[in-house]
């Protein structure tokens, strides 16, 4: 077949260069300049605002660090707390401690009060004002009581819903005494200039589940990477620019609102022009989309349709011509024509390799074979010597089934009938040679009878048994169970009473290394099983080799339920 490159303009290169330059610019242009100016000018405001909001909330966190200071200088430098430490029921240090109170406003009236408790007594003095006209002393009392047991230190401000308001408190602990401030939210807000936030449309607190606890009303504010501005839209859909602030000693954070259209200002109109310039290029990309999906997009589908269903074994797979562009032509075409060699190879390699399999399974079988010959003319030297012609008639009778089933049996598996029978006659012939080293037990569930099995995969294990188990001092018992699993397999079990597998002939099964004794001889038997049983079930077999709990060896192979007759 002969490829000839031609240079046509009708190419896929030429339709992508066109396409590229004809809006790869305005798209450039238009959507680039577009998004940093609006970008920029977001992070400017939105850099300016934050540093004015980071200023306000300074001022609050330092006012509330100078009354946790006060707080915990008076419980430790005042001598009516030192000798309260010692004596709680003081009464003189208890007074003036309520009075010590009472003066605090002078220099902390912008608090709503103060309170000082001690634990394990019944001694706490509260003096408030502001907004605390309606509360229940009672309830209060026992809200600070509760809190003033603990003996963990207070790290930051907490927040708290008296009567419908929200305050912030905060206690300080020093030994056995306790001495808190309790702060209106609203107060915070005289503490900083609201002039200088002026640009904010809203000023909220919000709380660290992000509702707001002071201000608007918003949806539930996120509160993650608070130190970052990010867009947040009102129930009404109505766009903000969220600027956070967290205040230090609290769990509270301050959120300035600020309205996205007010940022951009006289840019609206500008950017309704942008956007209307990018409808009407989005418009002419979408017929080139269209272009491009009948030129590119849809040949390019078809080649990966007709290369999956290659892949996946469709080896009469072929490519419709595509008449827009030469390449599609050219890739089409030598597609096509690989296809049909990658199928005559394939074909050629498939029946190589059936043949070269069944090569391989006869010359394996084949190796099982002279092992059991050369044991049993052993037998009938031993029988001719002792002039035993029943006995020499009863073995010939049995060598000649044994013959018969390895001469007629070419194929790579059999009727479990037929193994079970073949492997009995063994056995018999081993009685014979061993009439009273040994017994066994064959149990073979009901109905498995044309099971296709492969061929000898028994002998070579129970050839094994007699030849490193058998022993003139103990008797020998092999146990020969054939039974379907729940996993519908067929298993086949074999145990014996003997020595068992050595820890180095069971690693080397495990790693498929060569089995040799303690003479460095060879064994072959298991391996050649092993060997057939991977060309026959590549891996849907299962072969476990081990020693019994009490003594001996069981080999236990599971292999898929096949039934039929001979293939």
């Amino acid at each position: 077949m002969e490829y000839k490159m031609k240079i046509k303009l009708r190419t896929l290169k030429v339709d992508i260069f066109l396409f590229i330059v004809l809006f790869a610019g305005m798209f450039l242009i238009l959507g680039i300049n577009n998004d940093m100016a609006v970008t920029t000018l977001t992070e400017k405001i939105s850099e300016s605002n934050q540093q004015v909001l980071q200023f306000c909330v300074n001022r609050i966190s330092v006012r509330l660090s100078q009354i946790e200071d006060y707080m915990f200088a008076y419980m430790v430098e005042n001598p009516d707390m030192s000798v309260l430490r010692y004596d709680s029921e003081n009464m003189a240090a208890r007074v003036h401690v309520v009075d010590d109170l009472s003066g605090m406003y002078a220099n902390y009236g912008d608090t709503s009060g103060f309170f000082i408790y001690m634990p394990g007594t019944d001694f706490l003095a509260m003096k408030t004002w502001k907004l605390w006209e309606t509360l229940d002393t009672m309830e209060l009392r026992r809200f600070i009581a509760e809190e003033c047991e603990s003996d963990e230190q207070m790290i930051s401000w907490k927040t708290m819903n008296i009567n419908g308001s929200e305050y912030l408190y905060h206690i300080r602990s020093y030994r056995n005494q306790r001495i808190g401030a309790i702060i209106s939210l609203k107060t915070l807000q005289a503490w900083v200039d609201m002039d200088a936030l002026k640009e904010f449309n809203d000023i909220l607190l919000v709380d660290k589940t992000g509702k707001a606890v002071l201000g608007r009303e918003f949806e539930q504010i996120p509160i993650n990477n608070m130190t970052e501005y990010r867009y947040y839209y009102d129930e009404d859909g109505i766009k903000y620019i969220m600027i956070s602030e967290p205040l230090s000693g609290t769990d509270l954070i301050y959120c300035g609102m600020l309205l996205n259209k007010n940022i951009l200002g006289n840019l609206n109109r500008w950017q309704f022009g942008l956007i209307a310039m990018m409808i009407i290029c989005g418009i002419v990309v979408m017929l080139g989309s269209v272009f491009l999906y009948y030129s590119i997009i849809s040949p390019l589908n078809g080649l990966n349709q007709a290369i999956s269903g290659f892949a996946s074994g469709e080896l009469d797979t072929k490519i419709k011509k595509h008449s827009i562009h030469y390449e599609f032509e050219n890739i089409n075409e030598s597609f096509n024509y690989m296809t049909e060699q990658i199928k005559k190879l394939k074909i050629d390699i498939y029946e190589q390799k059936i043949e070269r399999q069944s090569t391989q399974l006869k010359y394996l079988r084949l190796q099982t074979n002279p092992h059991f010959c050369l044991n049993a003319l052993n037998v009938i030297y031993s029988l001719t010597l002792s002039k035993d012609i029943d006995m020499i008639k009863r073995l010939v009778l049995c060598l000649t089934r044994h013959s018969r089933y390895i001469l007629k049996t070419s194929q790579s598996k059999v009727a479990l009938q037929e193994e079970t029978a073949y492997i009995s006659n063994y056995l018999e012939i081993q009685k014979i040679r061993f009439p009273y080293h040994f017994e066994y037990v064959m149990e073979i569930e009901a109905g498995l009878e044309e099971i296709l099995v492969p061929p000898f995969i028994l002998q070579t294990f129970v050839e094994n048994t007699f030849k490193y188990a058998v022993t003139d001092s103990e008797k020998l018992k092999i146990f020969i169970r054939v039974q379907k699993t729940c996993m519908n397999m067929l298993s086949i079990q074999i145990e014996d009473c003997g020595r068992g597998f050595s820890d180095k002939v069971l690693d080397s099964i495990r790693e498929r290394k060569r089995i040799t004794d303690e003479n460095m001889e060879e064994h072959y038997g298991i391996n050649n099983i092993l060997e057939r049983l991977d060309i026959l079930y590549k891996e849907e077999y299962k072969a476990v080799f081990s020693n019994c709990a009490g003594q001996g060896a069981r080999v236990v192979i599971e292999i898929p339920m096949e039934a039929g007759s001979e293939f």
